[in-house]
């Protein structure tokens, strides 16, 4: 009878340990889902309407399958930010041109674009990329 007590609480220290050592390379591994090769973006028309679409030139490599829930924010020394959504960019490199709407509400002047992909990595830890891109001119 003894002998099996010490092998049970031979199995639970090991699992116990195998799950730590799981937990820890989740939260120090360093992924890097998607890493931009040019940082800020180029835009590609200088001025634009509040309404309108703003054409994004982006040179990315993404290296995940996951998804990202993207955040678009307009900074002229005040932050109007945009509804989070979903987005999945092809993974591997490529350059793509992003259309991002410029809302009607925002006022007139001299802004640039930072938008944070969020992905999320595993249960403990999720991964923040930021992009940011060129000043732009909005017009009413």
């Amino acid at each position: 009878m003894k002998v099996n007590k010490l092998y049970f609480y031979n199995l639970v220290s090991y699992a116990t340990l195998i799950v730590i050592a799981i937990c820890a390379f989740w939260l120090v591994y360093p992924y890097k889902p998607l890493v931009f090769n040019t940082n800020p973006a180029q835009v590609t028309q200088k001025i634009v309407k509040g309404g309108d679409h703003l054409q994004i030139e982006v040179d990315y490599c993404k290296n995940t399958d996951k998804m990202a829930v993207s955040t678009v924010t307009f900074i002229d020394g005040v932050v109007y930010s945009t509804t989070p959504i979903i987005t999945n960019m092809e993974p591997g490199c490529h350059k793509v041109t992003l259309s991002v709407y410029v809302p009607k509400s925002l006022p007139a002047g001299q802004m640039h674009i930072k938008n944070v992909f969020r992905y999320d990595m595993n249960p403990l830890r999720h991964v923040d990329v930021t992009m940011t891109t060129e000043s732009f001119t909005i017009v009413k």
